[in-house]
């Protein structure tokens, strides 16, 4: 028996990262385990990707016994699982905001006619939202990436070792909160802005640096790709190429609150000593509070701001305060408690 964890692509994103941390998860436990991705693309931002194999190869090897575990609902892999080759089909989606259009099959994946024999998520919030919009007639099963890596240790390690100092925030989205912190704080506090693509390494890094970590991630919306090709005109007049990526592009089924899935970053920043400040936006609902971060309410700019304000001017008892909270609040994100999801989900 082979498991394939199946997604669209290596590049940098939380996903990505949950996609090899199962796979070697799988491997540890004693099982064969590959990460496939449809792009045949390579993983360069982890320290230690799962073993890969090229979409070509898994539909030549995939056998009845197999186990597929499905990441994302483009057309091509949709339709792949669709032959029905194997006997256990899982989707686990992230979030709950579904592609569709001509290369997406996101509402099709959660139909009667559903090629997947089960559904897990990330979050208990995305999961209710799913099975309630689609009518599922089971329950998704909830699986949780897990943070107690060698990665994470061994930066835990170090903790202590620098001078804290300012805030670091990433800009892979929530653009307009990033421009907005900058203007209304940055001339009194030090801001980091660690752009994409990054390593993993570079991350951990730079978060043992900062005393504070900003989440801003908004979630999905439609209009990403309409600025896109606003911001590259000319390109888009001129280049047919150009124009075909953006017309076949997927669009997005949004739910109310834009909830997201799991955002790892905030789980990763607590664990390495950092005060969280931001968006929990429904899934982070799994561990963050008003307790052990300092909370926003989803994408709103006062709130934020309000939050940070709060944060910059908390003395160091309620800050350590905060980290400890958010620190134990954490702790249940492990391999083996992962491990104990997949197992009984999978009867293995």
């Amino acid at each position: 028996m082979i498991i394939y964890i199946i997604g669209s692509t290596n590049r940098p994103s939380g996903g990505t990262k949950v996609m090899h941390q199962i796979a070697n998860l799988f491997i540890e436990k004693g099982y064969k385990s590959y990460v496939v991705v449809e792009d045949d693309s390579e993983c360069t931002f982890l320290c230690h990707p799962a073993p890969s194999l090229s979409f070509q190869d898994f539909e030549k090897q995939i056998k009845a016994e197999d186990i597929t575990i499905t990441f994302w609902t483009s057309r091509k892999i949709v339709e792949s699982i669709d032959k029905k080759i194997n006997y256990k089909r899982i989707l686990w989606y992230h979030g709950a905001s579904l592609p569709t259009g001509k290369n997406a099959l996101g509402e099709y994946s959660f139909s009667k006619e559903s090629p997947f024999t089960q559904f897990w998520n990330v979050s208990k919030v995305c999961a209710e939202y799913l099975e309630q919009k689609y009518s599922l007639s089971k329950k998704m099963g909830i699986v949780y990436p897990f943070f107690d890596t060698e990665e994470i240790q061994k930066h835990q390690n170090d903790v202590d070792k620098y001078k804290r100092n300012g805030i670091l925030m990433l800009a892979r989205r929530g653009k307009k909160y990033i421009d907005l912190v900058k203007k209304k704080i940055g001339y009194k506090t030090k801001i980091t802005i660690l752009e994409p693509p990054y390593h993993e390494e570079e991350f951990f890094n730079l978060l043992l640096k900062h005393k504070f970590f900003v989440s801003v991630d908004p979630g999905v919306d439609n209009f990403i790709s309409i600025n896109r090709i606003f911001k590259n005109g000319i390109k888009c007049a001129i280049d047919s190429d150009f124009r075909t990526k953006y017309v076949n592009r997927h669009k997005w089924i949004v739910p109310e609150g834009h909830l997201l899935g799991f955002p790892m970053p905030p789980i990763e920043a607590a664990l390495l000593g950092c005060t969280v400040i931001g968006f929990a936006m429904g899934g982070g609902l799994e561990w963050m509070n008003t307790g052990n971060c300092f909370l926003a309410h989803d994408r709103d700019k006062k709130s934020l701001l309000d939050n940070i304000q709060k944060a910059l001017g908390a003395d160091e008892t309620t800050l350590e305060m905060k980290r400890q909270s958010a620190y134990e609040s954490t702790q249940k994100f492990t391999r083996e408690h992962t491990w104990v999801q997949l197992s009984n989900l999978l009867n293995l």
